[in-house]
């Protein structure tokens, strides 16, 4: 018996998108946005932890955060439609 993982069950249960692709295209569409997004991830995908750890301890979030990996990637991560409309909600689309 063949065990699925969350992002197979994911795709086949709602409609979905890849996040890499979907935040490529909010970072062409949102200058603001693209010029954070170009910062912390590279053209593969791999996000540079350090420095999002940084810039968001060092924002006006009132927050501080401690990276619980050194290293990760969003290539391969899916994300429900309905998310992703969220998300886009979030700057104005």
């Amino acid at each position: 018996m063949k065990k699925l993982n969350v992002q197979e069950l994911e795709s086949r249960i709602a409609p979905s998108v890849g996040l890499f692709g979907f935040l490529q295209s909010l970072a062409q569409s949102d200058a603001e946005f693209g010029e954070v997004f170009n910062q912390v991830v590279d053209a593969d995908g791999n996000v540079d932890v350090g420095t999002t750890t940084d810039m968001v301890n060092n924002s006006d979030l009132g927050v501080t955060v401690s990276p619980v990996v050194s290293s990760f990637n969003i290539s391969n991560l899916v994300i429900p439609d309905s998310t992703a409309q969220s998300i886009l909600s979030m700057f104005g689309g």
